[in-house]
């Protein structure tokens, strides 16, 4: 009788997810049909239009957005810069079309939208690659994920990316592997996610007032999340029980929409306490790339997806910061604290001294300085 109830439940769970995806369609559609907005760019220098900026609460898309300024200032300083709110993309393609220049190029946000798991700025991106073909788009650093579920769009998307233009730059080796399966004639290049490149500013402190004892769990608690509430309980316990400080947050800004106005203060706020910590454990991607930012060892769990572990293998399984635990029990965590204890410090210094930037970065920099 449960069994059969879990699956009813499941099934209303599944088809209410259609609903939501067919409805994000229909009113993306509708707005770049009949709620057209005008896009300024600039007459005197060539443009970087950057779309998709993101307003919602996810602190790690904030940051990518961060990084991709900094990024494009560094890069393309002679460009003017710019930017398009997510909600606006289907408002402005027209008017983007008409005015675009030879020497102009169109950027979309990083992060991990390629797929069903970023639905809306799929579909944005689709009337992208679809109506823009004056010049090149160039996605910024992604992770791909589609549903087998939802195959019809898989489809659509393979069909929209048939753009000479469009270059999808990929973060990890799992999602690269699979762009050259689905995308197969898509130009895909392989960096870092972008956040990584706040690493050049060098504003990290290597375990500044280091005692070891006090422990920062950013945990997720959303469709990505594998690891149960029961370990991170059994964690946490094990931990206080042992004379540790822990505190658990999120990567989530529990204020109210992130604008122009606060993106750059609730970021570094959160960039602070994990500065504020000695040790962290998460389950979060952009958890695991604050840490590197902040120089903090850290514990890096698996997610319900690749990414963390993709991104871990790709990028940094030579960096003697980070401890990747598939098995998140207490024994394995307990096992990285003990190791995290006899940390290297010249080691650590001497892999952040051989970051070379501009190898890593190299195609995402070529796709910009393109002729």
């Amino acid at each position: 009788m449960l069994r059969k109830v879990f699956s009813v439940l499941h099934l209303s769970l599944f088809y209410t997810k259609i609903r939501v995806y067919i409805l994000n369609n229909l009113r993306t559609k509708f707005e770049y049909r009949f709620k057209k907005k005008k896009i300024n760019l600039s007459s005197e220098k060539p443009n970087i239009v950057l779309l998709g900026i993101p307003s919602f609460a996810n602190l790690g898309d904030q940051a990518i957005l961060l990084a991709e300024r900094v990024f494009i200032n560094e890069i393309a300083e002679e460009y003017n810069l710019v930017e398009i709110e997510e909600k606006d993309v289907p408002r402005i393609v027209n008017s983007l079309q008409c005015k675009l220049k030879k020497k102009d190029i169109v950027m979309y946000h990083g992060g991990g939208n390629v797929g069903t798991m970023g639905l809306d700025q799929e579909y944005r991106r689709r009337i992208i690659t679809k109506k823009i073909d004056k010049v090149p788009i160039v996605s910024f650093p992604q992770s791909i994920f589609f549903s087998k579920k939802l195959n019809n769009e898989l489809k659509r998307s393979q069909e929209a990316y048939k753009n000479d233009n469009f270059s999808l730059i990929l973060r990890e080796n799992y999602s690269m592997g699979q762009a050259n399966i689905l995308f197969k004639n898509v130009q895909t290049e392989l960096t870092p996610d972008i956040v990584f490149y706040l690493l050049k500013e060098k504003k990290y402190k290597f375990l500044s007032k280091y005692n070891g004892k006090k422990i920062l769990l950013v945990i997720r608690n959303d469709k990505e999340k594998e690891i149960t509430d029961t370990y991170i309980d059994k964690i946490f316990n094990f931990l206080l029980r042992n004379g540790y400080l822990a505190t658990r947050t999120d990567m989530s800004y529990p204020g109210k929409t992130i604008s122009e106005n606060n993106r750059t203060m609730v970021v570094r706020k959160k960039l602070s306490q994990f500065e504020e910590n000695d040790i962290i454990i998460t389950d979060r991607l952009h958890g695991l790339i604050f840490s590197i930012l902040k120089a903090r060892p850290v514990i890096a769990l698996k997610n319900s997806n690749y990414k963390i572990e993709s991104t871990v293998k790709t990028w940094l399984n030579d960096c003697p910061l980070v401890y990747f635990i598939t098995d998140p029990t207490v024994e394995n965590i307990k096992h990285a604290l003990q190791k995290i204890e006899k940390i290297d410090k010249e080691k650590v210094y001497k892999w952040y001294e051989h970051i070379n930037f501009d190898d890593l970065y190299a195609p995402l920099i070529d796709s910009i300085k393109q002729e």
